[in-house]
């Protein structure tokens, strides 16, 4: 009578135990997968106001400091607020139009508009204080703007001083 030799093979328990750690390393890595978009969420997030927190303040900034008087026709302590600037070279008119910050440039007669904020971040709130010394003028801004996806808000404040006033 012939013997036969048994080959080898996984017996049932040991592929009950290789799915099992399967199943445990598979949770895992999909865990750190959906963990690691989630923090690419936040961070996108934190960018997008960031940047559209910055360059609203340091255009706003920018004007202010090369500004010589605010203009009465200014909309201040309110918001949405309006700020118009006078300068050697022209008008710069600061406004809120359907959630983005806008800038107006008057020079010469000829009329340039453009968006500084846009695409998922809107302005909630936008308020001009103008501060007037003896010596000086200057302008609080305060502008919030709002992650439309998300509905988070976050808030800059800048104070300017009016180079042309002194």
């Amino acid at each position: 009578m012939k013997i036969f030799k048994s080959k080898k093979a996984y017996t049932l328990l040991e592929l009950v135990i290789y799915l099992a750690l399967f199943a445990v390393l598979s949770l895992v890595l999909v865990r750190v997968t959906v963990t690691g978009y989630n923090v690419y969420k936040t961070i996108r997030i934190n960018r997008d106001f960031t940047e559209h927190g910055l360059t609203a303040i340091d255009t706003i900034s920018r004007a202010v400091r090369n500004a010589s008087s605010v203009s009465a026709s200014s909309t201040l302590s309110a918001s949405p607020g309006v700020l118009a600037l006078s300068s050697s070279t022209g008008t710069t008119t600061f406004d809120v139009s359907n959630g983005a910050l806008r800038e107006t440039d008057v020079v010469s007669g000829v009329s340039t508009v453009g968006n500084v904020t846009g695409g998922k971040v809107t302005v909630s709130s936008l308020i001009f204080e103008k501060i007037t010394t003896a010596k000086s003028q200057a302008v609080k801004t305060k502008i919030t703007l709002i992650h439309t996806p998300t509905g988070r808000t976050e808030s800059f404040y800048v104070t300017t001083v009016l180079r042309g006033s002194y």
